[in-house]
């Protein structure tokens, strides 16, 4: 196959990857393009995701070696280094002639080789043409990286390595290098902008919590606690990623509902009335109403709405029963009743949360999911013994 133009380093705001001759398309090299259109299309369908996701790099990262046969395959983004990548052809693996490993080796090579953030296009011909490389390999090798860029805002590169320096990379390696480097870039792009999103998102989130909170003195700190409780739950019932984010909002959320009920009732020192509670019971709906705006909080929405079901069907809104109610409304009525139980409340004092578990088990079957209840007691028996919910951190949501 034919190298890249002879060059031993290129570099700078203006380089641009010298024009490749048209040429006759053998059949072996339009199977060779259908591969790489196929590759296009797969990884095109992987980045829809608004996250950048570590199997999506691995695949890239593999497909890109098998495509144009170098020895590595590398992502450097130096102000994202978890999304960093070094894929090592099979084989390769080891210690390399320095007496390190090949893995460690190649990362020095790639750092000594790339001016971050500046450029498009870095090649590397031969290693041992360039002092600042001959002596990091006694093997020669070659480099060709492109910069991951989407507008005017550099990630930083995805780059190629081979110690075939004679044979070289394909003639279109350098295309298909950037073709996926542009892809990637418009997804750190986006993935940026979603959490500019996210981080409004959670500040509108805390300025509601904080409203609530502030109309009566009792109430403060409580949906951080039920949140770090039913947290602690979702990790012992190993929930997945998605319905733990669900989860957390819902649990912070779930009596936001309640800033529509006047202070009086909220705050009442005795028993409410049954028009008094008839107010209370409208909480849930109130709280819909308040975050269907918010179109990332869809999916905490059946659990806000349900939290006050009860297990035998006496709750409310709609009196759902068992597992008619939601997985995660369930796991927030076991955990918003022991708060309410061991804190001090205007009508009640606080009981000890030795006796909050005994309530806990009477209700369990009736007002509560009785198997909840015990992951609560095992998912939360370190929060439960080691301090009162009051003294539970701020730092819940974090």
């Amino acid at each position: 196959m034919n190298r890249l133009p002879q060059q031993t380093l290129l570099r700078g705001p203006n380089a641009t990857p010298p024009r490749q001759s048209t040429k006759t398309v053998l059949p072996e090299q339009a199977e060779q393009r259908i591969e790489d259109l196929t590759l296009f299309a797969n990884i095109s369908k992987q980045f829809r995701s608004l996250r950048l996701k570590q199997p999506v790099l691995d695949r890239l990262m593999q497909r890109i070696l098998g495509s144009v046969a170098a020895d590595a395959a590398f992502l450097h983004l130096p102000n994202h280094p978890d999304y960093n990548q070094l894929t090592i052809r099979p084989g390769l693996e080891g210690s390399s002639s320095s007496g390190g490993s090949v893995e460690e080796q190649l990362r020095q090579i790639i750092t000594a080789g790339l001016d971050t953030g500046s450029g498009n296009y870095c090649s590397v011909e031969n290693s041992l043409e360039d002092e600042r490389l001959a002596s990091l390999s006694d093997r020669p090798f070659r480099m060709m990286a492109v910069t991951v860029r989407h507008l005017k805002e550099t990630y930083g590169w995805l780059g190629l390595i081979s110690y075939a320096v004679e044979s070289g990379f394909r003639d279109d390696a350098l295309n298909i290098a950037q073709t996926l480097a542009n892809q990637l870039a418009v997804m750190m792009a986006n993935m940026e902008q979603y959490d500019d999103l996210e981080r409004f998102t959670v500040n509108i989130v805390c300025s509601l919590v904080n409203a609530i909170e502030a109309k009566d003195a009792f109430f403060r700190g409580h949906s951080k606690r039920v949140n770090q409780y039913v947290m602690q739950m979702a990790s012992h019932l190993q929930l997945p990623a998605e319905e733990r984010e669900a989860l957390k909002w819902a649990a912070v959320l779930h009596d936001i509902g309640k800033i529509g009920i006047p202070e009086k009732i909220l705050c009442k020192p005795g028993k409410l009335t049954p028009k008094e509670f008839d107010l209370i019971k409208q909480h849930p709906q109130k709280g819909q109403a308040i975050l269907a705006p918010i179109r990332q909080l869809q999916p905490s929405m059946e659990a806000i709405a349900h939290h006050h079901e009860n297990y035998d069907g006496s709750g409310y809104p709609e009196g759902l029963t068992g597992g008619a109610i939601p997985l995660a409304a369930r796991m927030i009525a076991v955990a918003d009743t022991f708060d309410a139980i061991t804190s001090k409340r205007s009508y009640h004092h606080p009981k000890t949360p030795e006796k909050a578990i005994r309530l806990l088990d009477k209700l369990a079957g009736t007002q509560l999911d009785p198997q909840l209840v015990l992951v609560f007691k095992t998912a939360c028996q370190e929060l439960i013994n080691t301090a009162p919910p009051s003294a539970t951190p701020d730092s819940a949501l974090a």
